[in-house]
């Protein structure tokens, strides 16, 4: 009986994922960390946040995505939004800088099939204007030529949508859900 239990052990420790050792391991150096995820259910629905890294290195791609979906007993729902239903605003809180995320307004619609995420992955975002600090821009300057500078970050993400039968609808719902994951972007050495 002992050595059935040795052998699960063994093997259950083998079973684990590259990101479930690493978090595990005394010996990684501080400040990398395995994928970051947030979920949040709301009604029938659950809003996810994923950054598939916790520490990326300076001009290296950033990939986040968010996903939602529908857990109610229909087959499906009809979705109201913006370009998207996802939202990807992000600080980067080392120097106290918004990221902002821009997205047109038109009014579109989207089906979501019953536990079927539907998934979009983050793109650039954000801008600055005349009146902004000197180093504002010069960090957002460099954030659209290299991608993300060294620092901490923080995405603020969310789904903005409403269900019901169009805009006018009084019996619509509107729905905001959000969710948090946190990253870092380590300078190359």
């Amino acid at each position: 009986m002992k050595l059935i239990l040795a052998l699960f052990l063994l093997l259950s420790g083998c079973l684990q994922s590259p990101g479930e050792r690493d978090a595990q391991d005394p010996d990684k150096p501080p400040g990398e960390r395995p994928a970051s995820a947030a979920e949040t259910k709301e009604g029938d629905f659950v809003y996810r946040l994923v950054s598939e890294q916790g520490t990326y290195d300076d001009g290296k791609d950033v990939r986040l995505y968010a996903e939602l979906i529908f857990t109610g007993p229909e087959e499906s729902v009809t979705i109201y939004h913006a370009a998207s239903p996802f939202y990807f605003p992000i600080r980067e809180t080392t120097r106290g800088y918004d990221i902002g995320f821009m997205m047109n307004q038109p009014l579109l619609h989207t089906e979501l099939r019953r536990h079927v995420p539907l998934r979009e992955t983050y793109v650039k975002s954000g801008g600055f204007s005349e009146q902004d600090e000197r180093e504002y821009v010069e960090f957002m300057k460099r954030f659209w030529k290299e991608g993300f500078p060294e620092g901490e970050y923080v995405a603020n993400g969310y789904a903005d949508f409403f269900v019901g039968n169009g805009p006018d609808d009084a019996n619509k719902i509107d729905y905001r859900i959000g969710a948090a994951v946190s990253f870092s972007v380590k300078g190359v050495r």
